[in-house]
Parts: structure tokens; sequence; C-alpha cells
């Protein structure tokens, strides 16, 4: 996935609701994409009880896919969505059953960049991103933390067009390691799956 689109069912409802009182807002989002890490970062810091009127409940729904989120949108379930580009596209054209907009796109509109690198709670507190890195290089090679996060850098990848090829280059550890991941991602198509495992292939 290269873009995403977050949106918002009954935009005008929901700005009279925060203009009246409390609002209760549901949000679905992808927690392991990068993209659309918002909904990881403003359900842990709780950010949005900063810009909603007092008593506000926001409910955060983690999904794999994008198609679940667009059913809950359709049926009034869902307010918010960030999802793949797909997903979004498809979205656009159901104006007739229900009013949904696309507000942004993120890692590409104004204040919608989500580069973050998320690690354990066991990890130091670091200055910026670049003393993140220098610190997961340095974890030793049997360090417990390294596994989780090649697994997840292994679930981003597997939507990369060049994923094939990046897999080949990967060590026989890694590429071990990595067919596990794929082969366990049960949302990935059947012939991008058939692919990927392809790459993973000792030749």
């Amino acid at each position: 996935m290269k873009a995403a689109a977050v949106f918002v069912l009954g935009l005008s409802f929901v700005g009279g609701a925060a203009a009246a009182g409390a609002v209760d807002i549901t949000y679905g989002y992808h927690p392991y994409w990068t993209g659309a890490w918002y909904g990881v970062i403003l359900k842990q810091k709780e950010l949005w009880k900063k810009h909603l009127p007092p008593g506000s409940k926001v409910k955060f729904e983690p999904h794999l896919t994008g198609p679940p989120m667009i059913n809950a949108m359709l049926a009034d379930k869902m307010h918010i969505g960030t999802m793949g580009d797909m997903p979004s596209l498809v979205l656009t054209t159901k104006s007739k059953i229900a009013d949904l907009r696309l507000v942004s796109v993120t890692m590409f509109s104004n204040g919608r960049h989500c580069e973050r690198l998320v690690v354990s709670k066991s990890a130091p507190d670091f200055q910026d991103y670049k003393a993140a890195t220098q610190w997961l290089n340095g974890l030793p090679a049997d360090d417990a933390r390294r596994e989780p996060f090649f697994q997840s850098a292994i679930r981003l990848l597997a939507y990369d067009p060049q994923a094939p090829q990046q897999l080949a280059a990967m060590t026989p550890e890694e590429r071990a390691v990595a067919r596990s991941v794929i082969e366990s991602m049960t949302s990935l198509p059947e012939d991008r799956r058939a692919r990927l495992l392809a790459g993973l292939t000792p030749r």
C-alpha cells in the first residue's frame, strides 16, 4: 500500500455533535501498517481528548484489511477509517448508500505524515528516530526483541511491489522467519502469497 485515505462518515453530523456536546466515535485503522499508526498513537496517548468535548468516547477498532471497514462505514457503525488506497477509492463510489468523504491521504496530506518507529516499552527513551534505529541495529543477534520487530517489518513488506526481490536477498535465517510470517497472513490473496513464498525459495 503506497497511500491510505481517511474517510469521515456523516462529517457534518460529527461537527454539529461536537458543538452540542459529547460525541461517540468509532475509529477503524490498520495496526500493522506505519501509514495507519495514527490509530495506535491516538489511542495510547489519548490525544483525542484534547480535541473533543468532555465526556466524548472513541472506540478504536483494529482491522487487518479495508473491506470490513467499508462495510462498517456503510452500515453507520464506524465514523472514521484509515485504510489503503483501493478500499478508499471503492468507498467513494457508494455515495448513494451513505455520505462518505475522502478528507486526506496519509503520509502525503499536510498533518498526515506518520513516519514513526514503534518499539517495546522496555526500550530507552529515544531522542529521535536515528537514535532508535541505532539502538535496534546494535542489539545482539539473539536478542528476543529483534524478532517481533522483524516480523512486523515483514508484514509491511508483504504489500510492497518489490517484496519478492527483497525477500530473496535475505539471509537463510531471515527467510525462514519471513516464510512463517507470510504463511500466517490469512488476509493475503493466494496469488500474492505464492509470489512472496517463491521469492523465499533458495535458487
